[in-house]
């Protein structure tokens, strides 16, 4: 990455103007730019993928208008599909809003390619909502057992994340028997990861590295391989909500 995409990327991330330092710099050192943003579009795209991290909807836009001499348009189609996918997984309605109204007719066809070859994929509930309003159908996936992490990127301090509730009371063997079983008989999807997730409440490093996705009359439910491991060794019970869905 450049040091100018760095400096961009600090800025934001201090809740500085992105715009104003990209106009001062371009003032500064107008022949160096171009040095930075090659005619290819892959910095352009690195950029808008920075942008949609770190929730800078303003500056995103900025960028898409074109106005500026310094942002070269995206030249391969994998750079759009890829802010595609950055918007429906990390973003929000308002990236949305306007990427759709830059790319026209080509965002639906683009949304639906994107759902059709990720439809497991994991989204805020107010994108899969979007997404059913323009008759592209996605099952939302609730999530169980994605606990908060030691070190949490400074991109996401702003998430919610649950934590494991350890409990006096065991885990009936009978609930554990029903994931367990469906981990192993008939999960619609899993999905490998190439790191090991880490247990929150003990030293257990190697936690398992898949999730199972489950969908059972349109609704979704996803939880991790070392899920057990808390139910089993730290008497985390799991909601009811979750018990009920295993048992249809």
């Amino acid at each position: 990455m450049s040091g100018l995409l760095e400096n961009v990327r600090l800025v934001m991330l201090k809740g500085g103007d992105a715009v104003q330092y990209i106009n001062s710099y371009w003032e500064k050192y107008p022949d160096d730019i171009h040095n930075h943003f090659p005619e290819d579009g892959y910095s352009t795209w690195n950029l808008l993928e920075k942008c949609i991290a770190a929730n800078n909807s303003v500056l995103f836009k900025f960028i898409l208008e074109g106005s500026h001499p310094l942002f070269h348009p995206m030249k391969r189609d994998c750079h759009i599909e890829g802010i595609v996918n950055g918007i429906l997984r990390y973003g929000n309605l308002k990236f949305i809003e306007i990427y759709s109204d830059f790319l026209k007719d080509k965002w639906i066809l683009l949304v639906q390619n994107f759902i059709h070859t990720h439809p497991y994929v994991i989204l805020k509930p107010e994108i899969s909502e979007y997404l059913n309003s323009i008759n592209i159908k996605h099952t939302f996936f609730n999530k169980v057992g994605f606990w908060k992490p030691k070190h949490i990127p400074k991109f996401y301090e702003d998430v919610s994340f649950d934590v494991p509730k350890p409990q006096t009371s065991k885990v009936s063997q009978d609930i554990i028997d029903l994931i367990k079983k469906h981990e192993e008989d008939n999960p619609c999807y899993v999905d490998h990861y190439f790191g090991w997730s880490y247990c929150r409440l003990c030293d257990n490093d190697r936690n398992g590295d898949k999730e199972y996705y489950f969908v059972k009359n349109d609704v979704g439910y996803v939880w991790p391989e070392g899920y057990l491991h808390y139910l089993i060794e730290h008497n985390v019970h799991p909601p009811q909500d979750f018990i009920e869905f295993l048992k249809k």
